[in-house]
């Protein structure tokens, strides 16, 4: 029996600055945007968890979604210099979703994917906690590939597919498969809706299910969206976890890992942002939030 489940979306909402010294005057526009963006915040979809221990994650995340970070743009607009172009691209007036998810050459340079990739070990350590006795996990990151040249998350016994899911959960025994992607996208209820269509339409991904059809009993494919800011719509976060996991998760363990991806994603653009300047990325250690605690492992791209 072939099952595509309906691939789950993440919904936005809601805003700490790399430190510079603004004027007085900027300074009052800036504390003022970010009193704006505090009030807006508690009519918004809901923080993973709803918990961000870190005041500066909290600022962070309240002037990026009001775009009261010190930009290029904003920078220019506060008088403290005079030109506004991206540091990386040299595209004009880089916003703050420029530089968290828009910018070309972060993205030539890896430095989406390692957000990417810190957000997805996160939740694969919660996997290994909670899938279903029997099942074998394969992750597009090191040490679970299920082959490293070419790096796949599909066992060539299975298939010899180019797709290459981000999460791949089998239990032979149960005769059972699991797909699921994760997207990083902006903070907007649209860029979770397109990330969501794009990965749920993939054609080498719908090819894979079709064969993966014929030799396993229940194939399921969801997709996963956390935003750049780490917000999420629960509802279908914990269903998406459900499906990899086919087992009982206990509420509290669904409510952890929202927290820890969130606090992920954050740390993780919060990084990037502070790092706008390098032009040279070296990508640090894989680091995430697991069980509420923050740790990292050698990131080693293939």
């Amino acid at each position: 029996m072939l099952k595509k489940s309906t691939p789950l979306t993440s919904i936005p909402t809601s805003g700490h600055g790399h430190g510079s010294c603004l004027s007085v005057a900027a300074a009052a526009a800036a504390a003022a945007a970010t009193a704006a963006a505090t009030a807006a915040a508690s009519s918004t979809a809901d923080l993973a968890g709803k918990k961000i221990q870190s005041g500066r994650e909290l600022s962070f995340v309240l002037r990026a979604s009001s775009d009261t970070l010190p930009t290029e743009v904003n920078l220019r607009r506060w008088k403290i210099q005079t030109s506004a172009v991206c540091c990386l691209c040299s595209q004009p007036n880089p916003t703050t979703f420029h530089v968290l998810n828009g910018c070309q050459e972060a993205l030539q340079q890896g430095r989406f994917t390692w957000r990417h990739d810190c957000v997805l070990s996160s939740i694969v350590q919660f996997l290994k906690d909670n899938v279903q006795d029997g099942s074998t996990i394969y992750a597009d990151i090191p040490g679970f590939q299920a082959t490293s040249n070419p790096p796949s998350t599909v066992p060539p016994d299975i298939s010899l597919t180019s797709a290459r899911p981000d999460i791949v959960v089998i239990n032979r025994n149960k005769n059972r498969v699991t797909l699921g992607e994760l997207t990083v996208p902006h903070n907007s209820k649209q860029s979770m809706c397109n990330a969501k269509d794009r990965k749920a339409n993939k054609p080498n991904y719908l090819t894979l299910i079709q064969e993966l059809g014929e030799q396993f009993d229940n194939v399921q494919y969801v997709t996963i969206e956390v935003g750049s800011l780490g917000h999420t719509i629960q509802s279908d976060f914990h269903a998406s976890l459900k499906y990899l996991c086919n087992a009982n998760v206990s509420k509290q363990s669904l409510r952890v890992i929202m927290q820890d991806v969130c606090k992920t994603a954050i740390t993780c653009s919060q990084s990037m942002f502070s790092r706008r300047k390098l032009s040279v990325w070296s990508s640090p250690p894989l680091s995430f939030y697991s069980h509420g605690k923050f740790t990292s492992r050698v990131y080693n791209p293939p």
